[in-house]
C-alpha cells in the first residue's frame, strides 16, 4: 500500500463512505416498510376487532337491560 497516492486513497474512502451509504440508506427504507406493513395492519385488522368487541359489548349490555326491564314489568304485573 506504500505505492497509494493520497489521491487514489480519498478516491477509495469517498467509495467505501458511498457503499456504506447506500447499505444504510437500504436498511433504513426496508425499516420504514416494515413499519408501514405494522401500521396497517394494526389500523386495519386490531382496530377494527376492538371495534367489533365494543360494539357486542353494547349490544349485550341493551339486552341484558331488555330483560330486566321484562323482569320487572313481569313482578309489577305490568300490561304494555
Amino acid at each position: 500500500m506504500g505505492s497509494m497516492t493520497i489521491g487514489k486513497k480519498l478516491f477509495l474512502s469517498l467509495g467505501a463512505a458511498l457503499a456504506l451509504t447506500l447499505a444504510v440508506s437500504c436498511l433504513a427504507l426496508w425499516g420504514v416498510n416494515t413499519l408501514n406493513a405494522d401500521l396497517n395492519k394494526v389500523v386495519k385488522v386490531e382496530a377494527l376487532k376492538r371495534y367489533l368487541a365494543s360494539d357486542m359489548n353494547t349490544i349485550m349490555s341493551d339486552f341484558m337491560a331488555e330483560d330486566r326491564g321484562i323482569l320487572v314489568g313481569t313482578l309489577l304485573k305490568d300490561k304494555r
